[in-house]
């Protein structure tokens, strides 16, 4: 059997570097809006790589599987390490408030190389959005991480077993390469085209997991095993690395947020990358594709792809943070970022795969400090974040903890629902349902409830809209959200109470794209059905003889969709830098009718339609917006806990305006 020839190729470093600007170019917020592929163009030439290293010490029985994992912790642990430490540390002073605690679990689970499965178990309806994470990118480096742990296991077992019983190795991992890629691909598909089949949000999870992208790897890998017959080929292949490039080009324009993914759309990708590295792998001397990716200056962005990759996203989120809502500030944080990457490289990476192997320490004490060093940085900045001094910071983070205390969102059933959630001695009796829009309304109903004119009992389910149809959430149904509507709506007629105050985030559920309603199909299909599933609502509780009020959705310090200006960045959404140099710029003041933000009267619109008399729905605006200026901040108190919710302070702005739509006034 002729010698496994796997040698260093210059423009497989230019495919790096293509990778890692797709995605920085996408984190960046320029229209390359399908950029993230660059992380599964990654995965394909990590595969190849990864297997011809391996077939080629196989090939001459020098493979060794300790000193492969060695190998691999010193190329990627120490980087990964001075990254997390650093970024943690920064993170204290610019970082978005709202995204410290996920910081620090994110740290710890990447150091653990399990940041995928923490960011998918994190996701949630109060989690931070993962675009305020600045350890959001190292899921990728979790999910390459775990391939590496089992992979070389699975080559090294077939070869054996090849050897053993004296067949051609590589045909027996072809086969296997080829079973196991098949495997994790149909997992795949079948996680993201039949979304919650397993009863939880199966297309993130296909997303996140490794498993679901093994095929990815799979794939590179496949062409390792093939190389010695690709070899062979005389022919000239330019014109497969030319398709292989616009299909990468064509992911990376064509695809966005809303593709359905990873899924069969990631083939797209995939193939085309498995396309851009079959003309260098052949005898093709003249080959103008593969002197394309040995273009100078992008071997070095891919020389510097790995630092490079680690440092850009926190540099943007900083950035995002600290410089509140400033065009310019992500452009500057990304060239900061690859100068970053450049001293990553030339004083961490370069000296550690260069020193001579007597020299280096013995791996376990690399791998101590490297699993040591974030933890402790995650330890500094809890205390140091706990001791900020800032009366703007200690405001907000005083009105996210009065905030919890709200509760009453468990979801229980009237005849469940504690004391807590039930209030007053009146003789008017007032139930109040809904979703967080029902539930940042409660601080002024006990308010009322302590006035002795009613009587007032709460449940809500948080990301339920309390209508009675089906409803999806990333193309996941919840039933468990129309099963407690339906619940509800039964026990609200058999108690017949005087009024029952229903509040729904109707703007969010009309604008959300990753929320489905009885299977509508666009903006104006939603509404229209939302609107009739609330009237017939409104009508069955009003037969029964039970008033109804519904509560308009406040107004949001949320971008408008249709604006060009992206990432505006407001209340806990800053950093402590920010809130200390320029509060201004955090809690701006903003007129109701500015028509850069979202449009206030969505919601009010829709209830209008759903109800007979004006005074059957709660216009906020008067109470929160008095002479049509919005604030989020009075100088003293956060009124809002984050750019779509009051905060309790914010709720008691409005207790006598609900006073006088309940019909009792003072």
């Amino acid at each position: 059997m002729p010698p496994y020839v796997f040698e260093h190729r210059t423009d497989i470093q230019g495919m790096r570097g293509l990778a890692v600007l797709l995605v920085v170019l996408y984190h960046t917020g320029l229209p390359v809006t399908g950029g993230f592929i660059g992380v599964d163009v990654f995965f394909v030439i990590s595969g190849f790589v990864i297997s011809g290293g391996i077939l080629k010490t196989l090939g001459t029985d020098r493979f060794s599987m300790s000193q492969f994992y060695r190998r691999r912790l010193r190329r990627l642990l120490p980087a990964l390490s001075l990254t997390l430490t650093l970024v943690v540390l920064a993170s204290t002073f610019l970082a978005p408030e709202r995204a410290l605690d996920a910081t620090g679990k994110t740290a710890i689970s990447a150091t653990l190389l399990n940041a995928n499965h923490y960011l998918f178990q994190a996701t949630g309806y109060f989690d931070s959005p993962a675009e305020f994470n600045p350890l959001l990118h190292t899921w990728s480096l979790s999910v390459e991480e775990q391939f590496y742990l089992f992979f070389p296991v699975l080559i090294f077992g077939l070869w054996r077993a090849a050897k053993r019983h004296e067949s051609n190795p590589y045909s027996k991992l072809a086969g296997g390469v080829a079973l196991i890629g098949l495997a994790s691909f149909s997992l795949n598909l079948g996680m993201v085209e039949l979304p919650g089949f397993m009863g939880i949000d199966t297309r993130s999870l296909a997303f996140y997991t490794c498993v679901t992208r093994v095929w990815e790897f799979s794939v590179g890998a496949l062409l390792a095993v093939l190389l010695p017959r690709l070899r062979g080929v005389t022919a000239k292949l330019d014109s497969l690395g030319f398709i292989g490039f616009a299909a990468i080009l064509a992911a990376a324009v064509l695809f966005s947020k809303e593709t359905v993914f990873p899924g069969y759309a990631a083939l797209l990708p995939v193939l085309g990358t498995a396309l851009l590295i079959v003309p260098g792998a052949v005898r093709d001397e003249r080959s103008n594709f593969k002197r394309l990716f040995e273009t100078r200056w992008l071997v070095r962005v891919g020389d510097l792809s790995y630092a490079w990759y680690l440092w850009h996203w926190p540099a943007i989120v900083f950035a995002r943070a600290t410089w509140p809502n400033d065009p310019t500030a992500t452009g500057i944080a990304v060239i900061l970022s690859l100068g970053a990457a450049w001293l990553t490289e030339r004083w961490v990476e370069t000296p550690i795969r260069k020193r001579p192997r007597a020299e280096q320490r013995p791996i376990l004490v690399v791998g101590l400090v490297c699993v040591l060093l974030p933890v402790l940085a995650v330890f500094i900045q809890n205390e140091v974040s706990r001791s900020l001094d800032l009366p703007i910071l200690q405001a907000m983070r005083h009105a996210k903890t009065d905030y919890a205390k709200t509760g009453c969102a468990t979801a229980s059933s009237l005849a469940t629902v504690g004391n807590q959630c039930a209030w007053g001695k009146g003789p008017t009796r007032v139930i109040v349902v809904g979703d967080s829009n029902a539930q940042q309304h409660l601080p002024a109903f006990k308010e009322l409830a302590n006035s002795g004119d009613f009587t007032i009992k709460a449940t809500t389910m948080l990301g339920c809209p309390f209508v009675d149809l089906k409803t999806s959430r990333d193309g996941l149904e919840h039933r468990r959200c129309r099963r407690w509507v339906q619940e509800i709506r039964s026990e609200l007629l058999a108690a017949k109470p005087d009024i029952v105050v229903i509040g729904i985030a109707t703007d969010a559920y009309i604008t959300g794209t990753n929320i489905g309603i009885e299977d509508a199909n666009d903006l104006e299909a939603k509404r229209a059905v939302l609107v009739e599933g609330l009237r017939g609502l409104v009508r069955e509780l009003s037969d029964a003889g039970i008033r109804v009020l519904l509560l308009d959705p406040i107004p949001k310090f949320q971008p408008n969709p249709d604006s060009a200006t992206n990432h505006v960045v407001l209340g806990d959404s800053c950093s402590a830098a920010a809130l200390y140099f320029w509060p201004e710029k955090c809690a701006p003041q903003r007129r109701l009718d500015d028509p850069f933000w979202l449009d206030p009267t969505i919601g009010k619109k829709i209830h209008a339609e759903a109800v007979d008399s004006a005074q059957a729905h709660v216009d906020f605006a008067p109470a929160l917006c008095p002479n049509g200026q919005c604030r989020v901040f009075d100088g003293q108190h956060w009124l809002y806990r984050d750019d779509a919710h009051l905060s309790p302070r914010g709720s008691r702005l409005t207790t006598e305006l609900l006073r006088t739509r309940l019909g009792v006034r003072r």
